[in-house]
């Protein structure tokens, strides 16, 4: 009986012990939050800024498609791609 019992004591304090250490080690969870927080920042940033971020993808675009048509001489050197 005495064997048991200090066995059920053995395992308590490990049960512990590992509990406690699980406890200590938040580091992964802060990281997880801060991970969440940029997220929705960059998405509420988007959302905010849609139309202006639009606006200026439309341009660059045009402008890339431009230079493209003038590098190969007007055919935009995509032929059977929609341009």
């Amino acid at each position: 009986m005495q064997d048991f019992r200090n066995f059920l004591i053995a395992k308590y304090v490990e049960a512990k012990m590992k509990m406690e250490g699980y406890l200590k080690n938040e580091k992964g969870e802060a990281n997880i939050i801060a991970v969440i927080l940029v997220l929705a920042i960059v998405i509420a940033l988007v959302v905010i800024f849609r139309k202006s971020i639009t606006n200026m993808v439309n341009e660059i675009w045009s402008e890339i498609s431009g230079n493209m048509k003038d590098a190969t001489g007007g055919t935009g050197g995509m032929q059977g791609y929609g341009t």
